[in-house]
């Protein structure tokens, strides 16, 4: 009985000498006989396969680059500017200031950071309820295109549209602050793009809804104005 190393040596004996010759001296002859066109193929082939994978591997480079750069990371803030800004509406038009003249006009309270290099966007958030205090139905009146417009200021200067997507003068519908009856409050929420009309993040701002005017007396107005800012880390 023979062992299992005993077994294994006689049965995977190592190449002679003359074993290697006989096979090294094949590989010679084939190697000579091949055709030069033959080397030239794999040659080429070996170099368009190497210029292939060295222009994916560039294009994923640049491609992880350019993805890189897109996606970012934002910070946002909301920091109130006033609170409980009332105003009252009648049946005839009135600019309605909520918050109003230079020594008045608060600037952002609370701000992280007032370095406008980082700044994504900045919105000017508009948060409120109107009651109805009219004993019966009651709704803005906008059939004037000048009425019921939202406009602000910056640092006192002229006041200019709050412009949305849907109404590039700022102007309400008709039907946003309908109260079917006595007591009804309506709760709204505003939010504009500013981001081009400030200088800076501390620039005092104004509210004013021009040519304030309801369907009947006594609707009454009180909004909490915000300054949401966006920062691209």
């Amino acid at each position: 009985m023979t062992t299992g190393g005993r077994f294994y040596r006689e049965k995977f004996k190592p190449p002679t000498i003359q074993y290697i010759e006989e096979h090294f001296q094949e590989f010679f002859n084939f190697m000579e006989n091949i055709s030069p066109e033959f080397v030239q193929y794999v040659t080429e082939m070996t170099e368009n396969y190497v210029a292939y994978m060295t222009e994916m591997t560039e294009n994923y480079v640049t491609y992880v680059k350019e993805m890189s750069a897109k996606v970012a990371v934002y910070l946002e803030q909301t920091v109130p500017i006033r609170m409980n800004c009332e105003g009252t509406l009648t049946n005839v038009a009135t600019d309605v200031d909520f918050i109003t003249t230079v020594a008045t006009i608060p600037a952002a309270v609370g701000l992280i950071d007032a370095d406008f290099d980082n700044l994504a966007k900045v919105f000017l958030l508009i948060i409120g309820r109107a009651v109805n205090t009219f004993a019966g139905v009651n709704n803005l009146d906008c059939t004037n295109p000048l009425h019921n417009q939202w406009m602000m200021n910056v640092n006192g200067r002229v006041h200019a549209d709050l412009q949305n997507a849907a109404k590039a003068d700022g102007q309400m519908l008709d039907t946003d602050w309908e109260c079917r009856v006595e007591g009804a409050i309506h709760p709204f929420t505003f939010m504009f793009d500013i981001t081009d009309r400030l200088a800076a993040l501390d620039d005092a701002i104004g509210v004013r809804l021009t040519g304030g005017m309801a369907r009947e007396n006594n609707l009454i107005v009180t909004i909490d104005v915000y300054l949401k800012v966006v920062w691209k880390l």
